[in-house]
């Protein structure tokens, strides 16, 4: 983790350990490597240069470089920060309708190499034998035409980026008042905050079934924190913050997790 500059203290960021991640590649027992860019919970978008490194790696090792882009570029583009998309012969992509606002239709989207893309849908014909072809029509005219790279930057990003704004102020103002320590993940893309409370004395799923006793709703960091070895504290410390809901609601909810947070601090 680092902080970021300039932000006084209350927004940090992960980083990639590029050493670490070579020295894990270099036991020759990994499949594949997987990342999500923006990722669900953090936000947290990989720059041009890391993704480009990690390919890099990837193609060393000969395994594939998945990269999951349910918010991403070019769709549906839900990123507040530069970031392009990269492709190479052992790269699959991962897209999907459901932030179109048509979250039933599941509908998902992979590019990759011919034969891993023929694999994919054999698979999914036998593991889903009544799946519903709504989303797959909806979609196939905006492919046709090129129209639904418009749709994330037209209609979408506006939309969230002004959900995201007035958020980051809820939190500050209400954060700011109770003089405890806290911080978020920058914010470059896809819907959520990741909050960090590193004065809580009690587990982020002991927090928010506090929260949930007050009406407020939300995801716990230890579901995030997969394969860690050591128990690390930071993992209990840290809630997923959805801010697309309406303004009201989304500042009464951070003002009650704020006011919650601060009678359970070490």
């Amino acid at each position: 983790m680092e902080w970021v500059d300039g932000a006084q203290g209350h927004v940090f960021k992960y980083r990639l350990d590029f050493e670490a991640l070579k020295n894990r590649l270099g036991q020759g027992d990994i499949a594949a490597m997987l990342i999500s860019r923006p990722t669900n919970p953090t936000g947290n978008v990989l720059s041009d240069e890391e993704v480009a490194r990690l390919s890099c790696l990837a193609e060393e090792h000969e395994i594939p470089l998945i990269i999951d882009q349910a918010y991403g570029v070019p769709f549906p583009a839900l990123v507040y920060t530069e970031a392009r998309p990269y492709w190479a012969p052992h790269i699959i992509l991962l897209f999907s309708l459901s932030k179109l606002g048509l979250p039933g239709t599941r509908t998902g989207i992979v590019v990759a190499p011919a034969p891993v893309a023929s694999a994919i849908a054999s698979m999914t014909a036998v593991a889903g034998l009544a799946n519903s072809n709504l989303g797959q029509r909806m979609v196939l005219p905006w492919l046709e035409d090129g129209s639904i790279l418009e749709m994330g930057p037209r209609w979408l990003r506006p939309f969230y980026d002004a959900r995201r704004f007035r958020a980051r102020e809820f939190l500050h103002n209400a954060f700011e008042k109770t003089g405890i320590p806290w911080a978020r993940h920058a914010d470059e893309g896809a819907f959520f905050h990741w909050l960090w409370l590193p004065g809580l004395q009690m587990t982020s799923r002991g927090f928010c079934q506090r929260l949930k006793q007050r009406k407020v709703l939300t995801v716990p960091g230890e579901y995030f924190f997969h394969g860690l070895k050591e128990d690390w504290p930071h993992r209990h410390q840290c809630l997923r913050i959805n801010y697309s809901g309406p303004e009201n609601v989304v500042r009464e909810a951070i003002e009650i997790i704020a006011d919650e947070a601060a009678k359970h601090q070490r």
